[in-house]
């Protein structure tokens, strides 16, 4: 039987269940040196390694269309989310009293800053951002404003300290909705830069 016949049979009877032992010791015993044997043997572990490799590599690209397709959809998901403009339908001002954005009174080292945010969107706002920069420090919080909806507005009062944030530089509001989580509209911030009321 030529070498590759016998490759084959050995194959074939391997499929069956066959041990190779056994089957060593049966081609043996009918007549076949040793050497035709084994290299019968190691012709059929080249066919399994090259059929191996051949499957890692169908898998490892399968992996990858997999992955690719997997991350695209992700980024496509995420790209629509952020694209979304939640705070389109926000927006606020702040009504002029005797033509001044605040109203400023002092006492002491401290100013009390009144003004008056109005909600002219259409969007209800439920938070107002509110940033007082000084000369010496920054303050910022953030407050839960009473349902500030379309077309009504409320009374904010802030008591600024200017020994520790000096002359008022900038005043920063920034309306906050809610949207599953809470929404900061930066593109809706307004600032008020006139403040000779409220310098020392």
């Amino acid at each position: 039987m030529p070498k590759s016949e016998l490759a084959k049979y050995i194959n074939d009877v391997k499929k069956k269940g066959h041990q190779d032992h056994h089957i060593r010791h049966h081609l043996k015993t009918h007549g076949y040196p040793e050497h035709l044997i084994e290299n019968a043997f190691k012709e059929l572990e080249k066919k399994y390694d090259f059929a191996l490799y051949i499957m890692i590599f169908f898998i490892s690209v399968f992996v990858i269309i997999i992955a690719y397709l997997g991350i695209s959809t992700i980024l496509k998901f995420t790209s629509s989310q952020s694209s979304v403009d939640y705070c389109e339908n926000t927006s606020i001002f702040i009504r002029k009293y005797n033509d001044q954005e605040i109203i400023c009174n002092s006492f002491d080292e401290k100013y009390k800053i009144d003004f008056l945010v109005f909600n002219n969107g259409t969007d209800e706002i439920n938070k107002i951002s509110f940033n007082v920069i000084g000369e010496k420090k920054k303050f910022k919080f953030v407050d839960d404003t009473p349902e500030l909806f379309s077309d009504t507005g409320y009374v904010k009062s802030y008591e600024y300290d200017i020994s520790k944030g000096g002359n008022i530089e900038n005043i920063q509001l920034t309306p906050v909705i809610k949207n599953k989580r809470d929404r900061y509209c930066k593109n809706q911030m307004i600032e008020i830069t006139d403040f000779n009321s409220c310098q020392s």
